[in-house]
């Protein structure tokens, strides 16, 4: 019996993905991550009609991308708009009817463990599903 791949699991359930938005160091663990994105900011299709969380759409090898907020309770995305390029944590299948979804970041800076997260002297938040309403998803008029 191969235990190996038992053992990987292991380490990825305790493993986070470490973003920054502004200032704010967020903490994706890294099962609900499927990828990290550039996108051109120029490829991105807004959707005004939608709540503010949500920036628009992206088509990525083959795929329409939503991009949203980090957390729709606060409605930002963060400073660095002006870039051309944006970054994107997109979630995996383990997010449920977030699956596919690309939280919009100012940069990924890296990986921690939940040990490292918690003996951080810098606030570290982590985020987690419920930080994304899906009130996001209705249309405005």
């Amino acid at each position: 019996m191969n235990s190996e791949p038992q053992a990987q699991s292991l380490c990825l359930q305790n493993r986070y993905i470490i973003a920054v938005v502004r200032e704010q160091k967020i903490a994706f663990l890294s099962e609900l991550v499927s990828e990290t994105i550039a996108i051109d900011k120029r490829k991105i299709l807004t959707l005004p009609m939608y709540d503010r969380s949500v920036f628009g759409v992206v088509h990525d090898r083959g795929n329409i991308i939503p991009l949203i907020a980090w957390n729709s309770k606060e409605q930002t995305i963060g400073t660095k708009l002006v870039k051309e390029t944006l970054i994107a944590i997109r979630l995996s299948h383990l997010a449920g009817d977030l699956e596919g979804v690309g939280i919009l970041v100012d940069r990924a800076i890296g990986t921690l463990d939940r040990e490292q997260i918690e003996a951080s002297d810098e606030e570290i938040k982590i985020w987690e599903i419920n930080h994304i309403s899906q009130e996001i998803w209705r249309a405005k008029r």
